[in-house]
Protein backbone atom coordinates (compact mmCIF):
# COMPACT_ATOMS: atom_id res chain seq x y z
CA UNK A 1 0.00 0.00 0.00
CA UNK A 2 1.30 3.53 -0.73
CA UNK A 3 -0.13 6.73 0.66
CA UNK A 4 0.79 10.19 0.97
CA UNK A 5 -1.03 12.61 3.13
CA UNK A 6 -2.29 15.28 0.95
CA UNK A 7 -3.04 17.62 4.22
CA UNK A 8 -4.82 16.91 7.35
CA UNK A 9 -8.20 16.63 5.84
CA UNK A 10 -7.20 13.85 2.86
CA UNK A 11 -5.42 11.13 2.13
CA UNK A 12 -4.00 9.99 -1.37
CA UNK A 13 -4.23 6.15 -0.99
CA UNK A 14 -2.81 3.25 -3.76
CA UNK A 15 -3.93 -0.20 -3.10
CA UNK A 16 -3.96 -3.22 -5.58
CA UNK A 17 -3.62 -7.02 -5.59
CA UNK A 18 -4.54 -9.91 -3.48
CA UNK A 19 -4.42 -9.60 0.37
CA UNK A 20 -4.23 -12.39 3.22
CA UNK A 21 -6.09 -12.02 6.57
CA UNK A 22 -3.57 -11.10 8.56
CA UNK A 23 -2.42 -8.06 5.42
CA UNK A 24 -5.62 -6.65 5.36
CA UNK A 25 -5.70 -6.19 9.51
CA UNK A 26 -2.60 -4.52 9.00
CA UNK A 27 -3.99 -2.29 6.16
CA UNK A 28 -6.78 -1.66 8.48
CA UNK A 29 -4.54 -0.70 11.17
CA UNK A 30 -2.62 1.37 8.64
CA UNK A 31 -5.82 3.20 7.95
CA UNK A 32 -6.73 3.53 11.17
CA UNK A 33 -3.99 5.08 12.14
CA UNK A 34 -4.11 7.63 9.19
CA UNK A 35 -7.57 8.37 9.91
CA UNK A 36 -6.75 9.46 13.60
CA UNK A 37 -4.38 12.09 12.21
CA UNK A 38 -6.75 13.77 9.82
CA UNK A 39 -9.66 16.26 10.18
CA UNK A 40 -12.58 16.43 11.37
CA UNK A 41 -11.79 13.99 14.02
CA UNK A 42 -13.85 11.08 15.05
CA UNK A 43 -17.05 12.84 16.58
CA UNK A 44 -17.11 11.96 20.58
CA UNK A 45 -20.63 10.75 20.10
CA UNK A 46 -21.91 7.86 17.60
CA UNK A 47 -24.97 9.60 16.99
CA UNK A 48 -23.21 12.48 15.63
CA UNK A 49 -21.54 10.48 13.06
CA UNK A 50 -22.30 10.92 9.23
CA UNK A 51 -21.55 7.57 8.42
CA UNK A 52 -23.48 4.42 8.95
CA UNK A 53 -21.29 2.80 11.76
CA UNK A 54 -19.98 -0.81 11.35
CA UNK A 55 -22.48 -3.25 13.79
CA UNK A 56 -20.89 -6.88 14.05
CA UNK A 57 -23.71 -9.37 15.55
CA UNK A 58 -21.03 -11.89 16.05
CA UNK A 59 -18.40 -9.69 18.08
CA UNK A 60 -16.61 -10.22 21.33
CA UNK A 61 -15.42 -8.70 24.46
CA UNK A 62 -12.63 -9.34 27.34
CA UNK A 63 -12.53 -6.86 29.58
CA UNK A 64 -9.08 -7.08 31.96
CA UNK A 65 -8.29 -4.51 34.82
CA UNK A 66 -4.56 -3.39 34.95
CA UNK A 67 -2.57 -2.31 37.44
CA UNK A 68 -3.25 1.50 37.08
CA UNK A 69 -6.83 0.89 38.03
CA UNK A 70 -7.81 1.05 34.72
CA UNK A 71 -9.66 -1.45 32.39
CA UNK A 72 -8.34 -2.98 28.96
CA UNK A 73 -11.29 -3.58 26.83
CA UNK A 74 -10.51 -6.38 23.65
CA UNK A 75 -12.62 -5.90 21.27
CA UNK A 76 -13.59 -8.35 18.55
CA UNK A 77 -15.24 -7.63 15.49
CA UNK A 78 -15.30 -10.44 12.65
CA UNK A 79 -14.30 -7.42 9.83
CA UNK A 80 -11.41 -5.52 11.55
CA UNK A 81 -10.07 -8.09 13.45
CA UNK A 82 -9.33 -7.01 17.37
CA UNK A 83 -8.76 -3.52 18.67
CA UNK A 84 -8.55 -2.63 22.01
CA UNK A 85 -9.39 0.66 24.17
CA UNK A 86 -7.99 1.96 28.22
CA UNK A 87 -11.08 2.62 30.17
CA UNK A 88 -10.63 5.19 33.31
CA UNK A 89 -12.13 3.52 36.11
CA UNK A 90 -15.02 6.11 36.11
CA UNK A 91 -16.01 5.28 32.30
CA UNK A 92 -15.57 1.55 33.09
CA UNK A 93 -17.90 2.08 36.23
CA UNK A 94 -20.02 3.61 33.96
CA UNK A 95 -19.78 0.98 31.15
CA UNK A 96 -20.76 -1.73 33.62
CA UNK A 97 -24.00 0.46 34.96
CA UNK A 98 -25.25 0.55 31.76
CA UNK A 99 -24.79 -3.09 31.26
CA UNK A 100 -26.56 -3.51 34.82
CA UNK A 101 -29.67 -1.82 33.25
CA UNK A 102 -29.54 -3.54 29.88
CA UNK A 103 -29.35 -7.04 31.71
CA UNK A 104 -30.59 -9.81 33.72
CA UNK A 105 -29.12 -8.70 36.78
CA UNK A 106 -29.43 -12.35 38.18
CA UNK A 107 -26.83 -13.59 35.84
CA UNK A 108 -23.21 -13.84 36.81
CA UNK A 109 -20.98 -12.06 34.14
CA UNK A 110 -17.75 -13.68 32.54
CA UNK A 111 -16.80 -10.49 31.29
CA UNK A 112 -14.02 -9.26 33.49
CA UNK A 113 -11.89 -12.55 35.45
CA UNK A 114 -10.91 -12.79 39.02
CA UNK A 115 -6.96 -13.07 37.27
CA UNK A 116 -4.24 -11.06 37.28
CA UNK A 117 -4.17 -7.84 35.67
CA UNK A 118 -3.16 -8.50 31.91
CA UNK A 119 0.58 -8.59 31.65
CA UNK A 120 0.75 -8.35 28.07
CA UNK A 121 3.21 -5.83 26.35
CA UNK A 122 0.39 -3.06 25.98
CA UNK A 123 0.56 -2.32 29.76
Amino acid sequence: MEDERLDNRSIKLELSGAFTASELEEIIRTLAGHRSALSPPVPDSPYDMDATPMIDDEGSVIAKPLRDRRVRLWIRNSGIGWFCVHLSQAAAIALRDQFIRATDPTRISNLIHDEPPDRGNLQ
